[in-house]
């Protein structure tokens, strides 16, 4: 492969590879003829070859770092970067590789000052390197890898505008991580400094915006500091103070912060949205208490099967294969096999005629469960063992005993280490009810909410409350924010609308509402937070302003927020400078999400109808809501009315991609079924039409094989 003799040095020097050495270009198209080959060790030793005559080359060490990774020499490629670095200080690609080596030595610190400096230096000569960028995207995915989202999605935000001959590694990170529910949206979201568009603020922002896109956040944190020193009672810089501690993986003391700014805040949703970060950086309410994972060795299997099986204290299931067990094992046990049986160990039996004993909450305030459990038996050369996870230190002697009852003797060979959770109380006790329900199908919670957060969260007292129940905080002055805040977080937690609906009745309840507002627009913010929407009144918000939270809720994916925004949007659809292709969106949006959130039928139907008369009135099209109209039906079963959407989106809507591309994968999907049921040996009805259709509502079979007609869209 040639090189291009006017392309930039790989090793960072900032001039082109012509101006370089005399023999550069020899010696890198030798390197990369190598490379393209697949015989990476050919070209490390030509590397060391060159390296050992001539250690002043740049371009060699970039390479010497490059392949020494890609053999997998770690401990070679540390000492290579730091003499690399040592020899080129000023080199971006010296500096990435540097940022690597401390990677791999596990000092995330360290690697994220390197990649700083990285940037520095790559400011001089004005040019960003395919290194630099390939070391943001692995620096990245190792600290997603460990927890430390908000650190990555801002250096993920740095380098996603770049991209070197196609390769997009940062951006489809980027993109991943933004789109992923199973982390918290203000972890994942650029973070917000508290900070709006005012004048007072400008020379701070001068300063720290500086040290912040240079990722010196150590220097940022000083700064702050310095600040607030003479500034004390500023809450939104305490604010940004707790978001650059969160960059430097420091959660307990972003805590702290988040903390003094919700205490400082003036403004009542400002306040609540700080103190409710104090408890997302820590996951804690303070209410947690050590859990375990445990492991027992088994010598007789099948007695310890019938005595688990006959203990009333127990629920069990044996699980197919494949059958994924989310809570029922420790996350680093890596088993290839599928338990024998998965268990729930209980502290009293549930059941029985309906009385108070056969509840699940019927003890105020206590877990109904101990551990959550496996049982392997000897399907491979390890032991028969069982393992539990989740358990409360104040539960292990108890399941001690139980274990020596199933077992039969006292010996019991007993290994613990700790839990990777350590859950609060009360959401434990509704991770327990979801757990009885995933045995039991015939437990229905949907009451049984009601006793834990009506009767028994509000007497409930948290250290955030000083000493205060709920209830109490709930009227005090200086506790009621924080009151707010602990239903807000408790809330995320347990991500059960149900449950959702249980705390919005309970805060009206105790009377927890924002006393004052926050206007804003969308211009005032440096960085947008979508979080924020979780405290505005949306109703005050200027239709600018919600279509960019709107825009951003549907990046996000947050299924709550895109609702909420868009039956907003929809509210005003006949406003003044609402434009009716937006509220379309919204219409879409809002149907999605109401499925998606088991929002009850008979308003999805109504905001499907009236979204349908509103497009119609407008002639924008609507196929895509007579799409969502017939999946409801066909879900539903409903054949009558799914029959002719079908055949109108046919004949009406043939002009819409997305309508026709759904119409294509259903009748696809149709076409599979039919061939399914012949190669099964159920042959078709003569006479029967070819080709993908649904059957017709006239008898109750409506399967291939019967005498059903077989209807095809577009035919009469």
């Amino acid at each position: 492969m040639a090189i291009d003799r006017f392309s930039m040095c790989p090793g960072g020097t900032g001039k082109k590879i012509k101006f370089c050495h005399g023999d550069c270009v020899g010696f890198l198209e030798k390197v990369q003829k190598l490379m393209d080959g697949g015989q990476i060790r050919a070209a490390l030793q030509l590397v060391d070859q060159t390296l050992s005559k001539d250690p002043s080359r740049s371009c060699v060490w970039s390479y010497k770092c490059l392949l020494e990774r890609a053999v997998g020499n770690v401990d070679q490629f540390v000492k290579a970067a730091d003499e690399y670095s040592q020899r080129f200080p000023k080199s971006p690609v010296a500096l990435a590789e540097l940022s690597l080596s401390h990677l791999f030595r596990g000092q995330f610190s360290n690697a994220i000052d390197s990649l700083g400096q990285s940037l520095i230096a790559s400011e001089e000569q004005k040019i960003i390197y395919v290194r630099q960028t390939a070391a943001a995207a692995t620096l990245s995915e190792a600290l997603i890898k460990f927890g430390h989202i908000p650190p990555a999605v801002e250096i993920l935000m740095l380098f996603q505008n770049v991209s070197h001959n196609g390769q997009t590694s940062v951006q489809e990170l980027l993109g991943q991580v933004i789109a992923s529910q199973e982390i918290p949206l203000e972890l994942r979201e650029a973070q917000w400094d508290g900070l709006f568009m005012d004048e007072k603020y400008q020379q701070l922002l001068e300063v720290t915006d500086r040290l912040a896109v240079r990722l010196r956040w150590r220097d940022l944190e000083k700064y702050l500091r310095d600040y607030l020193s003479s500034n004390p009672e500023d809450a939104r810089v305490w604010h940004f103070l707790g978001v650059t501690l969160m960059w430097l993986m420091e959660p307990q003391e972003a805590a702290t912060a988040f903390t003094r700014a919700g205490e400082l805040e003036k403004n009542d949703r400002l306040a609540v949205f700080s103190l409710y970060r104090s408890f997302l950086v820590t996951g804690a309410l303070g209410d947690e208490e050590n859990s375990y994972d445990v492991e027992v060795i088994v010598d007789e299997p099948d007695r310890l099967k019938e005595a688990v099986l006959s203990d009333r204290l127990v629920f069990s299931q044996r699980p197919e294969h494949g059958q994924p067990l989310p809570w029922y094992f420790p996350d680093d046990v890596g088993e290839e096999i599928t338990p024998e049986l998965i268990l729930a160990v209980l502290r009293r039996s549930i059941g029985g005629d309906g009385s108070q004993n056969g509840r699940v909450f019927s003890e105020p305030g206590k877990t109904p469960l101990i551990a959550f459990g496996s049982f392997y038996g000897r399907q491979t050369d390890r032991p028969a063992r069982l393992l539990f996870a989740g358990v409360y230190e104040s539960d292990l002697e108890r399941l001690k005993e139980m274990v020596k009852g199933w077992l039969g003797r006292e010996d019991v060979e007993w290994s613990i280490k700790p839990g990777s959770d350590e859950s609060s109380r009360f959401i434990r006790l509704a991770l327990d009810g979801e757990v009885i329900a995933g045995f039991d199908r015939s437990v229905d919670l949907k009451e049984e909410w009601k006793t834990p957060i009506f009767e028994w969260l509000p007497n409930m007292t948290f250290p955030a409350l000083g000493g205060l129940s709920l209830k109490e905080a709930a009227n005090d002055p200086q506790k009621r924010r924080w009151a707010l805040a602990i239903l807000k977080y408790i809330d995320y937690r347990i991500l059960n609308t149900t449950i959702t609906g249980y705390l919005d009745e309970l805060r009206q309840q105790l009377g927890l509402g924002f006393v004052d507002e926050l206007d804003v627009d969308i211009k005032r913010f440096r960085r947008i937070p979508l979080s924020l929407v979780k405290v505005l009144d949306l109703t005050r918000l200027n239709i600018e302003t919600l279509t960019q939270f709107f825009n951003l809720a549907l990046v996000y994916r947050e299924s709550t927020l895109i609702y909420d925004l868009a039956c907003e949007i929809v509210r005003r659809r006949d406003e003044d400078g609402v434009p009716a292709a937006l509220v379309r969106t919204a219409y879409i949006g809002a149907i999605d999400e109401a499925l998606n959130l088991g929002i009850d039928d008979d308003q999805i139907k109504r905001l499907t109808e009236e979204g349908l008369a509103f497009l119609e009135k407008h002639n924008l099209p609507h196929g895509s809501l007579h799409v969502r109209q017939f999946r409801m039906a066909f879900s539903h079963g409903n054949s009558e009315e799914a029959k002719p959407l079908l055949d109108h989106m046919f004949r009406e809507h043939e002009d819409e991609a997305d309508v026709m591309e759904f119409l294509r994968q259903f009748m696809s999907l149709l076409g599979y079924f039919e061939q399914l049921a012949q190669q099964e040996g159920q042959s078709p009805t003569a006479g029967r039409p070819s080709g993908g259709g649904i059957w017709t509502p006239d008898s109750e079979a409506g399967r291939p094989g019967s005498s059903k007609k077989l209807w095809v869209p577009g035919s009469d």
